[in-house]
């Protein structure tokens, strides 16, 4: 460290230190700024998922009641009923693609 100390030079302005650093602190209230938006945005985001996601699971859980209703009278709705099934499936795998994606965006 000693050594480093001796290798930097002596003759510079103080001013002019004073003045990178005052950039310094600039670019990074800047970057605070910019990064407390992009976590509002995502923040955002996230609510706006798991708003989706009730909406969708409500209205998932009212289609399987009336289709499962009509699964032993049937065939035609046993085939359907399997079909939401798989829907469901695909969506929740969907939901956690997206939850997952979000929490490396934060």
């Amino acid at each position: 460290m000693h050594q480093e100390w001796e290798a930097l030079p002596k003759d510079v302005n103080r001013n002019q230190y004073l003045k990178r650093i005052n950039e310094i602190i600039k670019k990074v209230k800047s970057q605070n700024s910019s990064i407390k938006e992009i976590i509002d945005e995502v923040k955002g985001l996230q609510a706006s998922t798991i708003n989706v996601t009730g909406e969708i699971k409500s209205i998932d859980v009212e289609v399987e009641e009336r289709v499962f209703k009509d699964t032993a009278k049937d065939k035609v709705a046993k085939e359907i009923y399997m079909e939401i099934q798989a829907l469901k499936s695909n969506f929740d795998k969907l939901i956690t693609g997206v939850q997952e994606e979000n929490k490396l965006r934060t």
